[in-house]
């Protein structure tokens, strides 16, 4: 489901006052794009990559209009098996080049980090209720270091841009944690 971009005003517009909403509801898309650029919280499989025979370029598609790929984050073998980027390929965000080109047709699944879309009007939900805040911050750093503007404070720019950057860390963590909800810590236990 998604959350149109109007859903982040009640964060961000008090904290702005006199900003035109078309404005801030810019910052806020920015904002979400940053974050999403700078974490790769938001990530899915792309539809299935076939590389015909002899061809080893093909190209990366969004899943739809709203989102932009960021990075490919793993490409897969029809086994199951991750091939080695650098080694057996590379990508930007729009093209996959095999190191050779397949002697038969080959075809990959991919996972890809994606951000919103220029053109996007609405935020999926799950950045909406769990990096709202994290987002905002983004939206009112930018907003607040606008030069000439009634609404220009360089500490407040600087406080939302660092809580922004706290956002994006804790997002990291919990990409690096596999999305669990528990500390990857371990503990030493005494063998008896």
């Amino acid at each position: 489901m998604a959350t149109p971009w109007s859903a982040f005003l009640p964060y961000v517009h008090p904290e702005a006052a006199g900003a035109p909403v078309a404005v801030v509801l810019s910052k806020i898309r920015h904002a979400a794009q940053d974050f999403c650029q700078e974490s790769q919280i938001w990530r899915e499989s792309l539809d299935p990559v076939v590389f015909p025979k002899g061809v080893k370029e093909a190209d990366l598609e969004a899943p739809d209009d709203d989102s932009r790929i960021v990075e490919l984050v793993w490409l897969k073998d029809a086994g199951g098996s991750k091939l080695a980027p650098g080694a057996d390929y590379t990508a930007t965000h729009e093209t996959i080049t095999l190191a050779s080109a397949p002697a038969k047709a080959f075809t990959c699944s991919a996972l890809a980090a994606l951000k919103p879309s220029a053109s996007a009007e609405t935020v999926l939900d799950f950045l909406f209720h769990d990096w709202s805040e994290a987002i905002a911050h983004g939206a009112l750093g930018k907003l607040m270091a606008m030069v000439g503007r009634e609404w220009l404070s360089p500490q407040g720019a600087a406080f939302h841009r660092q809580e922004f950057s706290k956002g994006v860390a804790a997002a990291r963590a919990r990409i690096n944690k596999g999305y669990a909800s528990r500390s990857l810590q371990v503990s030493l236990r005494r063998q008896v």
